[in-house]
């Protein structure tokens, strides 16, 4: 009778850990998986937002290239404006960069959402 508790809180303890190990191993490659997806497709964008500047440039189509870039700007601002304002100082160095040329070059997406997301998203930060 002992014999059979102890072969069966034995199984089970080895199940639970090989089930355990088996599991990690699992999320582990998933989290991998996930992460390295996000950072193929950071760098095909930044490939392809490269490539279009370069292109804009060499062409000397400069007004285009800012319309293009102040488009970007304000698509990343308003995509933090989704978020909690920062404590970190160096990300909120980043988001006072943004308020500062926003002041000296203002600019309007013509999306009435967009722009007063960004300018709320703005005037919050100090």
């Amino acid at each position: 009778m002992k014999t059979t508790i102890f072969k069966t809180v034995a199984s089970l303890a080895v199940g639970a850990v090989l089930g355990g190990a088996a599991s990690a191993l699992y999320y582990r490659q998933l989290f991998a998986r996930i992460l390295s997806d996000s950072i193929l497709d950071s760098s095909r964008s930044q490939i392809v937002e490269t490539a279009n500047t370069l292109t804009l440039l060499r062409e000397q189509k400069y007004s285009q290239l800012i319309k293009s870039k102040e488009e970007t700007l304000s698509g990343q601002i308003y995509a933090l404006s989704f978020l909690p304002l920062p404590n970190d100082e160096k990300e909120l160095k980043v988001c006072r960069m943004a308020v500062r040329y926003r002041q000296k070059f203002p600019y309007e997406t013509g999306d009435t959402n967009v722009d007063q997301s960004v300018k709320e998203f703005l005037g919050k930060v100090r």
